[in-house]
């Protein structure tokens, strides 16, 4: 009964924080390395090859061929973004979006309501560890940051297997560096002394690892096997295509220094840029390994 309790407790932290207003997917991304439009273009550099490239594009036509008339899972959908554009954009018919947090939930019913997808876009609230699918019954699914709140991969990887039908595209787009980011201390000093170089009005307080009792508190399920991903997706998936697109340093060096960057300033953008040149040359030399993944799989069954 007590670990029942305290497993309670667990998720109910998790629930609580991602209904807040601060862990909405717009002002994630304001705060994020990806609300810089530099950083943007790398990763689409890294994902397409191009600078110019659409990493959106291949989502769309990996998805699209099967979920246009049919139905798509979206799990860990927080607030809702992904499924809502699925259905607007005539990506998908039907979606389904499932999270642990009811009062993300309750705005992704709102603006469901407010974009008029009544019908065609629906949510569940679900501790996503204890999913259970109807075999067969989704075309697709879609996976979008959030994979690594999951706890019990093999459960759920199994649990998608059965519930996709056969061939069943899967888009899965994750942070699968270290466990709970517990970076190693060459990382931690690279990252700060990284940090140390930027000006002053773009400094923060220096990088440290973060003990796994804060994690426990604040959100138990952060980060929780985030450093098993890779190999479990391959193991219960068909692989077509695996991307990796960096931010193995600039994914913590420019968490919350991005609103400081003036990105009309050419100085700014040189600093940017100078940064996101060197972890790409990290990441292609294979002298580091990218921390985030995006996966082009389908069901194997």
């Amino acid at each position: 009964m007590g670990n029942t309790n305290n497993t309670l407790s667990c998720m109910d932290a998790t629930a609580e924080k991602w209904g807040t207003e601060k862990y909405s997917h717009k002002n994630l991304l304001a705060r994020g390395w990806c609300g810089s439009p530099i950083v943007l273009t790398y990763r689409s550099r890294m994902i397409t090859g191009a600078d110019d490239g659409n990493p959106g594009l291949l989502v769309v036509n990996h998805l699209a061929p099967q979920c246009k008339d049919g139905k798509i899972l979206v799990l860990g959908c927080g607030q809702a973004f992904a499924e809502h554009w699925l259905a607007a954009s005539g990506i998908v018919r039907f979606a389904h979006g499932i999270d642990v947090s009811t009062g993300a939930i309750e705005k992704a019913r709102a603006e469901v309501a407010s974009q008029g997808l009544t019908g065609r876009v629906t949510h569940e609230v679900m501790d996503i560890n204890k999913l259970s699918l109807v075999e067969n019954s989704y075309d697709g699914l879609l996976i979008s940051q959030s994979m690594h709140h999951f706890e019990r991969l093999e459960h759920i990887c199994a649990e998608i297997s059965k519930g996709l039908k056969p061939g069943a595209p899967i888009v899965i787009d994750d942070f699968v560096g270290p466990t709970r980011f517990q970076y190693s201390d060459e990382r931690l000093d690279l990252m700060n002394r990284l940090l140390a170089c930027l000006p002053p009005h773009m400094q923060k307080p220096p990088i440290e690892r973060i003990p796994i009792e804060n994690f426990l508190k604040v959100d138990p399920s952060e980060g929780v096997r985030c450093g098993e991903i890779s190999d479990i997706i391959r193991r219960f998936f068909l692989i077509e295509r695996e991307l990796p697109y960096g931010g193995s340093i600039i994914y913590q060096v420019l968490q919350d220094v991005v609103p400081k960057i003036r990105h009309d300033d050419p100085y700014d953008c040189a600093i940017v840029n100078l940064l996101v040149t060197f972890e790409e040359y990290l990441i292609k030399t294979h002298a580091m390994e990218s921390d985030f993944v995006m996966f082009f799989a389908r069901n194997k069954k």
